[in-house]
């Protein structure tokens, strides 16, 4: 995986149909057994319901969670102890103080909606200021 040689130590894996990011289950366990021990999966999904996320975690057996629906911060908290997994809520921006913490890494490594490796090279060199793992 382009990603995991250039440094990245979390591979994402979208579970939302709208999105054009979105992978089935299939290809997110293909993804999570190529950088197994290399990187930690994330699994982000939107508004999944139990049942949706009981296969998804068992079928792909991600290291995390990252819920970018409505759950509120009592449903994260409840998924981390029933998967034993760490749990990401996020959260809304508000306003332009909110944006001094937040960075869009996965539309701005893109280049006609595909991962662009040198774009992927220059953003990990700029925020480990070359130090790569």
């Amino acid at each position: 995986f382009g990603a995991v040689n250039a440094g990245a130590d979390m591979i994402g894996v979208v579970y939302f149909a709208p999105s054009p990011r979105h992978v089935g289950p299939g290809v997110a366990r293909d993804v999570a057994e190529a950088v197994s021990g290399s990187a930690t999966v994330v699994l982000l999904t939107v508004d999944a319901n139990a049942r949706t996320l009981d296969h998804l975690v068992q079928r792909i057996g991600p290291d995390a969670l990252q819920l970018h629906g409505s759950e509120p911060p009592a449903r994260a908290t409840a998924l981390g102890s029933r998967y034993d997994l760490p749990v990401a809520n996020a959260i809304g921006i508000a306003g332009s103080d909110d944006l001094a913490s937040a960075v869009d890494v996965s539309s701005g490594v893109d280049t006609d909606r595909k991962k662009d490796l040198a774009k992927v090279n220059a953003f990990i060199e700029a925020v480990t200021d070359g130090a790569r793992p």
